[in-house]
């Protein structure tokens, strides 16, 4: 369900991550949804961001459809479900400082706004989709740190 690919010296619990998905996937009554997280450094990040955002600089998060991210990193596995979510754990690290919340609770905000935009809610796509994105993200945050 969970593959993991870190390619950072930071640490990031697979149980934490799991516990997070199998929530949000759950909630939105997804049963078979499997993803892979990739952790990658502010470098890396930033070129990814370019490419496929066209916005200069690193990201806390990007997220690819099965079918976008099998061209993005090699395959650990040809069962990947839903696709893949790339974080950068020193952004939020600096994000989680800005908006005065630890590290953790960032975490959790963005995998689950991560999950969200594998299972096809964007928040570009229009005011309408970007209320209703933001309001399934703080739902099932506060469900998640209560």
């Amino acid at each position: 369900m969970l593959t993991i690919r870190n390619f950072t010296k930071r640490i990031i619990s697979r149980r934490f991550i799991l516990k997070i998905s199998k929530f949000v996937l759950a909630q939105e009554q997804i049963a078979a949804g499997g993803f892979s997280l990739v952790v990658v450094g502010q470098k890396r990040m930033a070129a990814l961001n370019k490419m496929y955002r066209r916005k200069k600089g690193p990201t806390d998060v990007l997220a690819f459809s099965e079918r976008e991210a099998s061209s993005i990193f090699p395959r650990v596995s040809l069962d990947q479900g839903l696709g893949e979510i790339v974080v950068c754990l020193d952004i939020i690290k600096k994000n989680s400082k800005k908006y005065g919340v630890s590290f953790q609770r960032e975490l959790v905000r963005i995998v689950i706004h991560g999950i969200l935009h594998l299972i096809g809610y964007d928040h570009e796509r229009s005011k309408k989709a970007a209320e209703e994105m933001s309001k399934k993200e703080n739902s099932y945050f506060q469900q998640l740190i209560n």
